[in-house]
């Protein structure tokens, strides 16, 4: 495996075999960016704070490929406050930034120049659990990469009319008005 983009720095603290790993995790909101890390005390980089409070809970592997594919993510959050579900409620997160980091620590647990970018995309979905008894939460944002959007057509609209300017026979879409924002299901379940 090639260096990966590691810095001469990165590649510098590998070669000492007593190199530390950590996540940074960027969420960027409307109105603000949330910054967290999955080291075990905050870490500042790029002059940010990154919080380590225990509440990243999971990441999942990020696969590469060679070719041009979408890749996703998740992040889950947990011991979040019942305070930031309502956050997560009252802001549009669906299609904001989310950048995964992996970061280098040196032995005083400082990042170390330049963390290779590993997850760059856009959020698609998320969910929310509560715990009334100990009153946290837990939040999981699924993302994929600006590759997401690659195939989609734009400028159509599921509609009756758009589909019979290609299809001029097909009536499959003329009742979607009616279901209003009921979510259909294609392909196989």
């Amino acid at each position: 495996m090639a260096n990966r983009g590691f810095s001469a720095a990165m590649l510098t603290e590998i070669a000492k075999g007593t190199t530390r790993h950590a996540y940074l995790i960027e969420l960027y909101f409307p109105s603000s960016t949330d910054y967290y890390t999955t080291a075990n005390s905050e870490l500042t980089w790029n002059s940010t704070t990154y919080l380590s409070s225990g509440t990243i809970l999971d990441i999942s592997s990020v696969e590469e490929t060679l070719g041009m594919t979408i890749n996703d993510a998740k992040v889950t959050l947990t011991g979040v406050a019942l305070a930031n579900i309502a956050q997560a409620l009252s802001v549009d997160s669906i299609n904001k930034r989310i950048v995964i980091r992996h970061a280098l620590l040196s032995a005083a647990n400082v990042v170390i120049v330049d963390p290779l970018v590993e997850f760059d995309g856009r959020i698609d979905t998320w969910s929310a659990t509560e715990d009334i008894s100990s009153e946290t939460s837990t939040i999981t944002y699924s993302a994929s990469s600006h590759w997401s959007d690659f195939d989609a057509v734009v400028g159509r609209v599921t509609s009756d009319e758009n589909q019979r300017l290609l299809f001029p026979t097909d009536g499959s879409m003329q009742y979607v008005r009616a279901l209003g924002t009921q979510q259909l299901k294609w392909g196989s379940v």
